[in-house]
């Protein structure tokens, strides 16, 4: 079976491994193609995302590796593009976008910075109801547009037991429906996320199975991401989220036709 990644962090950003180690480590594992998903600059927080001046390098990195391992494999230049960043006017090979960020007040907190943030954000802004929280969250998520949606449920990062959000609540089914009619009406394509497993965080991938199989009915696409932010993990969890898939009766979860625009 052809495998690949799309959604690939470096050191460039948050990541812990180089690029040409990337791709090195993309080779060994057979991999078709590999995508580098840089997070694109955010103005306001430069934690964990690249500088201005890192984003001109990365691109520049990234295609010289195109041509240095263009007979081994297929590298791409890509980006996670955050719904409240700034856009550069680069012509990436494919874009990801996510939300990472929620309504505060005046402000913006991360959906995904810890357990303890995101309580703190539900009681102090959401007056204590977390889905409250989730309806803004999945207001964003329906703005989203790329060539990939990443880790709809991101909110879900830190509740592997369902206890601050129960799928079968109405009100979050209703959200997360929503959210997720308006990305397919767009016709958007939702990777499959495994980083939060090989971070230890979850059991099963982003998003979880019961959205996955609204997706399958709906007649939406996905192509399974690892999210990577360490070499070695290129292809965490790929087996039972390729089980995971196949179950429900996805194919084709790796081909990337649908960058030929």
């Amino acid at each position: 079976m052809m495998r690949g990644n799309l959604h690939t962090h470096s050191t460039y950003c948050d990541g812990k491994s180089t690029l040409e180690e990337t791709v090195q480590s993309a080779i060994e594992k057979g991999f078709s193609y590999i995508g580098f998903s840089g997070h694109e600059n955010i103005y306001f927080d430069g934690r964990y995302c690249m500088s201005l001046e890192g984003q001109e390098k990365y691109r520049a990195e990234v295609n010289s590796l195109k041509e240095k391992y263009k007979d081994k494999i297929l590298v791409l230049c890509g980006l996670e593009s955050d719904i409240v960043a700034k856009h550069d006017n680069y012509n990436y090979d494919f874009v990801i976008a996510s939300t990472h960020y929620i309504k505060a007040g005046d402000g913006l907190m991360d959906v995904d910075e810890s357990k303890a943030q995101q309580d703190e954000c539900i009681e102090k802004f959401y007056g204590g109801d977390p889905y409250a929280y989730a309806e803004e969250y999945y207001k964003s998520v329906a703005k989203l547009r790329g060539d990939i949606i990443g880790h709809f449920d991101l909110l879900t990062k830190f509740d592997r037991n369902n206890d601050i959000f129960n799928p079968k609540e109405e009100r979050y089914k209703k959200a997360a429906l929503s959210a997720l009619d308006e990305l397919l009406d767009a016709k958007q394509v939702l990777e499959v996320n495994t980083g939060a497993m090989s971070r230890g965080y979850k059991d099963a991938p982003y998003p979880d199975r019961w959205i996955l199989e609204e997706i399958k009915k709906r007649g939406g696409r996905v192509i399974i991401t690892s999210d990577c932010h360490h070499a070695p993990n290129l292809d965490y969890g790929y087996d039972l989220t390729e089980k995971i898939l196949t179950e429900i009766g996805f194919k084709d979860f790796y081909n990337i036709d649908f960058l030929n625009k």
